[in-house]
């Protein structure tokens, strides 16, 4: 199981660790196109970044 989330009304990624739930600052590496956590370095599935995008893209349609 991932320890990062998205929250389904804004589309924000929360990382899980042992003291809580904390909001993380996905960087794309431009060699690899893969998206890290600004914070810890780790490696965030592209599903996690995929599922935020598409949620961000259906808010901004909201009028």
């Amino acid at each position: 199981m991932s320890r990062y989330i998205v929250d389904e009304e804004t589309g924000k990624i929360f990382r899980r660790d042992e003291t809580g739930f904390h909001e993380t600052r996905p960087i794309k590496d431009a060699m690899t196109g893969k998206y890290f956590d600004y914070d810890t370095g780790e490696e965030i599935p592209k599903e996690i970044i995929v599922t935020s995008q598409r949620i961000k893209a259906e808010l901004k349609k909201q009028p």
